[in-house]
């Protein structure tokens, strides 16, 4: 069996039947892949779903945690059980673009030793069906260091829906490293830096593999915009000093992508939906805290901060409409040409 469809999840049965859906529209032999859906004590009826689901699909497994353990922990219970030759971990509120199983299977066999690889994806609504923007990734290729992965892509690692992963190298790193210090929503990240310092050989998969639904962060639900704001800034920055160590150049560029992408866009979204006001002195703290040495910081994220609500309206509205790097850009060629 190549491929393990790992997919965590908590009280979102709906979205999460969407993307067995998907799934099933996949037509792959079933002796290629399985799905593991592990439930993290859901409060909705996503046992129901599940329950139903695995008359549909046969080689679907179900875990049901007893008590609520949390994201991190869900996923290392969710990869434990698997048995294939690569894991594949699926955001329980993304879907599976038509194609893309098969795809992923043949670059599995196409690049067979390869440690895993980050998947192309689409941007689309909260509902997952207008396009939205689509998420910048290098042309499809190959590259050689834990450094080079994290330097150029290391902001996509915290998307899980797009990341491949060797199972038995994935592991050996959750048996024999200190992985428990990680468990801040990004485990996964640090395991993955791990895994590339094992095997270091990664595929860049420029493929529309994933759907992602945008505007749907469970997160800031049960955090708060600014606790979701540094869970991002102290993970991402703890996993990269113990990495590659705290002054590297590769920890600078990591940092650099995360701000740029991460940070910035949580940035514009709280400020155009009103979740700033009341914390932007203590935001302005935290990220010079860590981004100091950032001109990004001073040029964009400040004044971001700082700037009327009327205006990062106005400012993203026209960002999106007249740059054509822009995601939304991107995402308006894909509609044309499709």
């Amino acid at each position: 069996m190549l491929i393990s469809l790992c997919i965590p999840t908590f009280s979102r049965a709906n979205m999460l039947a969407e993307l067995l859906e998907s799934i099933i529209d996949q037509q792959v032999a079933l002796d290629l892949f399985e799905v593991i859906v592990s439930d993290d004590a859901s409060l909705d009826n996503t046992l129901g779903c599940l329950e139903a689901y695995q008359a549909k699909l046969p080689n679907l497994r179900v875990l049901s945690q007893s008590n609520n353990i949390g994201f991190d922990r869900n996923c290392l219970a969710v990869a434990a059980e698997a048995r294939a030759e690569y894991l594949w971990f699926l955001g329980d509120d993304d879907r599976l673009e038509l194609g893309a199983l098969a795809s992923v299977i043949q670059a599995i066999k196409d690049y067979p030793d390869i440690a895993g690889m980050t998947l192309g994806s689409i941007d689309y609504d909260s509902q997952l069906k207008e396009i939205t923007g689509i998420k910048f990734l290098p042309p499809t290729g190959l590259m050689h260091s834990a450094d080079e992965v994290f330097s150029a892509i290391g902001d996509l690692l915290g998307f899980i829906s797009t990341l491949v992963i060797h199972r038995e190298t994935w592991n050996s790193v959750c048996h024999e490293e200190p992985i428990h210090h990680y468990f801040k929503l990004y485990v996964q990240v640090y395991i993955i830096g791990k895994v590339l310092q094992r095997k270091p050989l990664w595929l860049v998969f420029n493929h529309p593999c994933i759907g992602y639904r945008s505007d749907n962060d469970q997160f800031i639900k049960s955090l708060g915009w600014y606790d979701r704001l540094a869970a991002d800034v102290v993970a991402y920055h703890t996993i990269s000093a113990d990495l590659f160590g705290v002054s590297s150049k590769t920890t600078r560029a990591f940092e650099s992508r995360i701000f740029n992408t991460h940070i910035q866009s949580r940035l514009v979204n709280g400020k155009v939906q009103g979740l700033v006001s009341g914390n932007v002195k203590k935001v302005i703290n935290l990220l010079q805290g860590h981004y100091y040495w950032m001109p990004a910081f001073w040029l964009i994220g400040l004044p971001v901060l700082l700037t009327p609500r009327f205006l990062i309206l106005n400012l993203r509205k026209f960002y999106q409409t007249f740059i054509p790097f822009s995601g939304a850009q991107r995402a308006k060629k894909l509609s044309e040409n499709s």
